[in-house]
C-alpha cells in the first residue's frame, strides 16, 4: 500500500513540479486518467513547490531535479526535510545519462 493511503479507495495525491508548462499539462492529465490518483498541486517554481509541499501534504512529490538550479540533490534534500512524502525524480534529459551508466546485463 503506497505510504499516506490506508485503503483501495483512498487516493493517492500527487503534487507536480516542473518548469515547463505543457509538461505539467500533460502529466496532470496523464495522472487523472487513474481513479486512485489525485493531483492536489502544480507549479513551475520550486520555491512555489517547498510551499505547496508543506500546505498539502502530498502523498508524492514528482519533479525535475533542474528545475531552476543545477543542484538537484540540493533540491531533493529540501523537500525532503519539508514533507514526509515519497518523491519521484523526472527528468527527459537525464534519463539516457541514467541507463548509460548501468553496467550491461550478460545474456
Amino acid at each position: 500500500m503506497p505510504k499516506g493511503v490506508s485503503n483501495s479507495s483512498a487516493a493517492i495525491t500527487v503534487l507536480l513540479i516542473d518548469p515547463h508548462p505543457i509538461c505539467l499539462l500533460g502529466l496532470e492529465h496523464l495522472l487523472s486518467t487513474d481513479p486512485h490518483i489525485t493531483v492536489c498541486g502544480t507549479t513551475s517554481s520550486y520555491k512555489k513547490g517547498l510551499q505547496l509541499a508543506k500546505q498539502l501534504e502530498p502523498n508524492v512529490i514528482l519533479l525535475d531535479p533542474l528545475l531552476e538550479s543545477p543542484e538537484g540533490i540540493a533540491l531533493i534534500t529540501q523537500f525532503q526535510e519539508t514533507c514526509s512524502c515519497n518523491i519521484l525524480v523526472q527528468n527527459k534529459d537525464r534519463f539516457g545519462a541514467i541507463f548509460e551508466q548501468n553496467p550491461d546485463q550478460s545474456n
